[in-house]
């Protein structure tokens, strides 16, 4: 969880909580990731 703080420029807790949201959408909707991705341009 450190590391994703310090490389997205948050604090701990705010990074723990994001990766909970997006394991929960994940679960919830394996296709929102997919759309996601595939959506995904740099």
């Amino acid at each position: 969880m450190r590391q994703l703080a310090k490389e997205i420029g948050v604090n701990k807790n705010t990074a723990c909580y994001m990766i909970e949201r997006i394991r929960k959408v994940i679960k919830e909707n394996p296709e929102f990731l997919h759309s996601l991705i595939k959506n995904y341009k740099v």
